[in-house]
Formats: C-alpha cells, structure tokens, sequence
C-alpha cells in the first residue's frame, strides 16, 4: 500500500525541510494551533443560572488534583508508557490549566488561589474551579469495569460537595479521554465542562470560562460530544439508532453560552455502587483483592495466577506509596489467624501495612519476584477479635501486584 501510494518516491524524513531542527520544536506559532485545539474541544455540559462565562477580576480558588498538573492533563504515552510519574519540570514551555486561570485572573485584578485539596484561609472565593479527573493511563491500566468514576473512592465527589456546602458556585473542569458516569459530580457542580485531556496548552480553557477584561465573550464553547454519554453506571452499550438509545447527553451535544441549560442538580445516581464491592468476607477464607469495599490510586489487571485463590481472574496493581484498598471482613471465631497475602513483583518494594480497624496488625515488604505475574506468598500471624471488622492495606511502597489475601485459623 505505501509503494501504491508513493512514499518509496519521497524524500525519506530525516532528510526533509526543517529535519533535525530542534529549534522548531515547541515553536510560537505550533503551540497556539495547539491552544486553539484546546478551546475548540472543550463541551460545556451544565452551565446552571449562567454562571459562565466568569468575570476574570474576582476573586478564585482553583483547586483538584489535575489544576497544576500538566502530566495529568496530558494523559498516557507521554514522556512514559503510563504518562505517570512526571512533573511539571518535564513539559519545558509547557501551561498547567491553573498557569493558564492565573494569568487572566491577575492580569485583569483579580486574584487567583491555588489549593489542591480546596481549603482556603481569609475571604472566602467568590467561585471554585475545580479541576479533577482519570490518572494517566494507557494500554491495559485503564481497564475498567465499571463506568462510574471514582467506585469506592468518592474524594473528588467530597471536594465538589464541601465547596457547594460553603454556598461557593463550582466550575468543574473535567479531565478524561472517554465518557464516564459522572452523575453525582455533575449535581454537585453548577457548571460542568469535559475538557478531555488538553496536553501542553492548558491555557485553552480560561480562554473559553472567562470574559475579556471589558466584560465581553472571549471565546465561545463550540466541542459538541463524538460519543454517546452515559445515563448509567452499567449502560454499556449507547450508540446513536440503537432502539432503546437513551443517553445522559446525546452524541453531538454541547451547550454554548447562548443556549438555556435544564439540567439541575437532580441527576439519578442510584446505580452507584459508592464502594467497588459490597461483600462481607467470612474469616477464615480468602479475599480476592480485587473485590473491595473502597480504595484510592487503585487498577486492576487481568491474572495468570492459579496459586490457591478462589477463580478470580484479576489482581489489583499499578499501586503508588499512598494508595490504598479496604475489605468488609467477618471474623467467626475470635483468636489466632494466620494472614497470608499472594503478591509479585517485577522491582521489589517496601510493600504494605494490614490495619484491622485502624490499628496497624502486620507490615510486609515484598521481594522482586522476578515478574508482575510471577507470585508468591507471604504470611504472618494475627490476633482477632469476632465480629464484622475493616481490613484495610495501605501501601508504603510503590509498584507491587496482590491477588488474594486469605485468612486461616493458627496452628
């Protein structure tokens, strides 16, 4: 086909106008194609009472975990396989979305906060924007099964909801590469925007959210949706002619600031889970590790362990230090267990801590197992008291795999 096509007749690349020149890299002229990109796939889902455009001499809290973070704006295959592990140092020339919020805000009189976790000191903001949305991922990482965001760990639910509890109006500028449901956030927000994953230029979006200093449009919202959005958790399967098609917001949609928006802050959320799993483990038994009750920073993956679990075919992965998973467990008998956790590793880590209830129970390091799918198991002993009780492992080392954890009455 590229014979077909001509390309054996070209000039090879290397040696093409303008190959080699690195001065052209990151050029004026590129990045402000790539800013218009930014403005001009942004879609405007909710925007209740008009709140945007916002006037940029006020006073604004920006906060989320994506508003300073150019890695996270920029998704997987950047710089590294996953996207994860950069900082903004690595993106030279490079515009957070918060960098791009600052420079209208201040250079029209206004003021603009950053804080990542929402907390604020003095007067209170007169708007939030929030900025939040998937961790960096690419092949098999992001994997899901289910398409709620955030199961079991709610956080960015919790950040939205305490800034509406102070009577603050919140912008949520959300960060992801595919349609996910997100009714719970959009009710907490009183504006809603998909910003998809905007890369370097993420001044692109105060482009869109703020007026000019003299009060007018800047740039209007024109992203229309390419996809179908989900109007639940499970609605796996919502394509344009379907004959049950009944979507959350229908392929082609977007609001511009000329358009009424309807959608309140009433959106059903009852097919969340609020938690991945709901089961209460029996001990002694085994817990498959990728059934639990809440978590953060955590990915699952398909397993090729056979090593004594109960057929779950996945293990939970991908962990950073500070991550965490936590189980529902009802113990029978009170005393004596023996904890044995089935892990791999391909680096080696410092591994986890068991907390049963909050109290910390056993530590494990784990050891390079000589591959992400090569296991073995480590065990301790531990004393338990009978009831339904909170296993909860946090991570304080990076980069290990767990398939199951089982418990067994002590020798």
């Amino acid at each position: 086909v590229k014979l077909r096509a001509g390309f054996a007749d070209k000039v090879k690349p290397s040696a093409r106008t303008h190959a080699n020149n690195s001065a052209l890299i990151g050029a004026a002229a590129h990045r402000a194609i790539a800013r218009q990109a930014v403005r001009e796939s942004l879609v405007l889902l909710k925007n209740s009472d008009n709140l945007l455009p916002l006037a940029p001499n006020t006073n604004v809290l920006v906060a989320g975990s994506g508003a300073n973070d150019i890695g996270q704006q920029s998704g997987g295959w950047t710089i590294t396989w996953q996207g994860t592990g950069n900082s903004n140092s690595n993106f030279p020339g490079a515009t957070s979305i918060y960098a791009g919020i600052e420079s209208a805000v201040t250079a029209a009189g206004g003021t603009a906060r950053l804080s990542a976790n929402g907390s604020f000191s003095g007067t209170a903001p007169d708007v939030a924007i929030v900025v939040f949305g998937e961790s960096p991922y690419a092949e098999g990482v992001g994997d899901l099964t289910s398409l709620e965001y955030q199961p079991g760990n709610k956080s960015d639910l919790a950040l939205l909801q305490s800034l509406r509890d102070q009577d603050i109006p919140v912008v949520s500028i959300f960060l992801t590469g595919r349609p996910l449901w997100v009714n719970a956030e959009l009710n907490a927000s009183n504006a809603f925007v998909a910003a998809w994953l905007p890369g370097t230029e993420g001044a692109g979006v105060a482009d869109v959210i703020f007026k000019t200093p003299a009060g007018a449009t800047n740039h209007e919202f024109s992203g229309k949706l390419s996809f179908s959005w989900p109007n639940s958790a499970s609605q796996l399967a919502v394509n344009r002619n379907d004959s049950s098609y009944d979507p959350l917001f229908a392929y082609g949609f977007g609001l511009s600031y000329q358009d009424t928006d309807t959608l309140g802050d009433n959106l059903d959320t009852s097919s969340s889970g609020g938690g991945q799993s709901d089961t209460i483990f029996s001990v002694p038994g085994t817990l498959e590790a990728e059934l639990y009750a809440a978590m953060s920073g955590i990915q699952t993956e398909a397993s090729t362990d056979s090593g004594g679990g109960t057929g779950g075919g996945r293990n939970i992965g991908y962990v950073d230090a500070g991550d965490w998973l936590q189980y529902n467990i009802d113990v029978q008998t009170p005393g004596s267990y023996l904890i044995e956790y089935r892990v791999a590793s391909d680096v080696g880590s410092d591994g986890f801590a068991a907390l049963i209830n909050g109290t910390e129970v056993d530590r494990q390091a784990i050891p390079n197992t000589g591959g992400w799918q090569n296991w073995v198991t480590l065990s301790a002993t531990v004393d338990l008291q009978a009831g339904e009780q909170t296993l909860r492992i946090n991570a304080v080392g990076p980069s290990w795999n767990m398939n199951w954890i089982r418990f067994s009455v002590s020798n």
